[in-house]
């Protein structure tokens, strides 16, 4: 592996950890669940968690004995933690992204639908069957998703397509996608600070009075301070995606050095566009007048509106058009990331008894070519049940299905990022001493107490996570109920999966053979 051509540079580094890590939806989608409080909470997790991951991943990246692994989590995890805990990081990691990038291809797909169309043809089409009287109001929504998930999936077949490829077509992808987030994050920052706020001022509904507590306005945090712990982790997994992307270090031209050094600049100037982006929105644009454009819509009409013009009118439909293309730019080449590199970092890692021959077999590249063929159609079927399971009417329908299995999925996603943290404190109390080109800072004390702080915010958050908040059971306990043993119920049985495959491949036949040498 380490004899491989590397074709990724600095700039394409740089500009992966753009197109993985920022998404102008992240700054609507928290800033609307938790007001201007969330720009504070951008600022703790880049402090906290992503920055401390870029140098804690290329420390592991560099690590000498590490040289011929693909440097992913789960050989990180092996090496100071033993080979099941790295298995159960590499396997929680997986499955707590896979429902989360399955996401990204219909949100690609109505960004295309907004650059080709000027609008989402998806709920317009949920619409006119609904209007018309051909269907109910469940299964015209219905449709709309439905014919939503097939463009989807031809979409993630052709990112399996491209993944196949290897890095050096994933790079070029990723690096339209970067230049692509990078357009879109700049262009509303500077628009909001040279334009809207000179000529408009900060809007009617948020003034320095209502900063004083986040819950006074209606453009501010609602007040439920355990559902906001609880979903603090979305927040934080903003910043996912440095730790996947290190499965890409035996690619990149200098190695972990320059890997460290463009995803830390990469990384800095996601966490500035977050919270600047997070700020001027909320100064500029109302949280009702995102309610009422719907969330997935808001990502477009932002842009007219922060510029002063109607979205029906013909300056405000191109303007419209332009970001639909951006935005699919940018998704397209976050898409194709997380199609290929997660499922590097798992199948190319894993001991070959364990997940079987056919899954683990990897080309030239360490991409595991034959688990991206399985993935996709996995995928395909978590987009087909999603399209079928969402209901509501036009333009706002939702899937309780997917709602909760992410829900579910996030439980893992916090439990590998406790693995990677505990493999760390680890290395530098019990393998200080390992040879490797870079250290997150020489005096280990302090990383150590950083990486401490992390794992307690996280486990935290798990807790809160996992349980409804007091005001959800008051509201509707048998829903919160519902909830409880979904999202809980899901982790314990993927974990316990994961359990059982390592016990069954591993354990289990390890324990045969060892009786009958005796």
């Amino acid at each position: 592996m380490s004899s491989r051509i590397k074709t990724l540079t600095k700039v394409s580094i740089f500009l992966m950890s753009f197109s993985t890590i920022f998404g102008f939806r992240n700054i609507i989608n928290n800033q609307n669940q938790f007001g201007i409080l969330a720009a504070i909470l951008f600022l703790v997790g880049g402090a906290v968690y992503a920055i401390p991951l870029v140098m804690i991943t290329a420390e592991f990246g560099s690590i000498k004995k590490l040289k011929e692994q693909e440097s992913g989590l789960g050989s990180f995890c092996v090496f100071t933690l033993g080979k099941k805990a790295g298995f159960l990081a590499s396997w929680s990691s997986y499955f707590g992204n896979l429902f989360f990038f399955a996401t990204i291809a219909p949100f690609t797909v109505i960004a295309l639908s907004f650059f080709f169309y000027g609008a989402n043809g998806f709920d317009d089409i949920a619409k006119i069957l609904s209007d018309n009287n051909k269907l109910s109001e469940d299964n015209s929504t219905r449709v709309g998703a439905i014919t939503l998930t097939l463009f989807s999936i031809l979409l993630f077949w052709t990112g399996t397509y491209v993944s196949k490829k290897g890095p050096k077509w994933l790079g070029k992808v990723t690096n339209i996608g970067g230049i692509a987030s990078l357009i879109l994050g700049l262009s509303f920052i500077l628009i909001a600070l040279l334009y809207t706020l000179p000529t408009k001022g900060i809007i009617n509904g948020l003034s320095s009075n209502s900063l004083d507590s986040v819950s006074d306005s209606e453009n501010g945090f609602d007040g439920d301070w355990w559902s906001f712990i609880g979903a603090f982790p979305w927040l934080i997994f903003s910043y996912n995606g440095i730790e996947t992307m290190s499965v890409f270090i035996k690619d990149t031209k200098g190695g972990s050095k320059t890997f460290k050094n463009a995803t830390l600049l990469g990384i800095i100037i996601v966490v500035i566009f977050m919270f600047l982006g997070t700020i001027l929105l909320s100064f500029t644009i109302n949280q009702s007048q995102i309610k009422e454009w719907g969330i997935s819509n808001s990502y477009y009409y932002v842009f007219p509106s922060i510029l002063g013009i109607d979205i029906n009118s013909i300056e405000g439909k191109t303007i419209i058009h332009i970001v639909g293309l951006i935005t699919a730019l940018n998704g397209i080449g976050s898409l194709f990331f997380w199609t290929s590199a997660p499922a590097k970092v798992f199948f190319s890692e894993v001991p070959e008894n364990v997940m079987g021959k056919y899954l683990s077999k990897t080309d030239k590249n360490g991409t595991p070519v034959n688990a991206l063929l399985v993935q996709a159609i996995i995928v395909a079927i978590i987009l087909l049940i999603v399209g079928t399971t969402t209901t509501g009417n036009p333009g706002v329908g939702s899937s309780e299905f997917l709602t909760r299995i992410i829900q579910s999925a996030t439980s893992l996603a916090i439990v590998q990022m406790c693995f990677y943290f505990v493999a760390y404190i680890r290395l530098r109390l019990k393998y200080e001493d390992e040879e490797r080109d870079t250290v997150f800072f020489k005096n280990k004390v302090f990383p150590i107490i950083i990486s401490v702080i992390t794992l307690i915010l996280i486990s935290i958050a798990f807790f809160f996570g996992v349980i409804p908040s007091i005001r959800s059971w008051n509201d509707n306990w048998v829903k919160a109920l519902i909830d409880f043993l979904f999202i809980f119920g899901g982790f314990v049985i993927f974990t316990s999966i994961g359990i059982f495959v390592w016990w069954f491949n591993v354990e289990r036949k390890e324990k045969k053979l060892t009786n009958e040498n005796k």
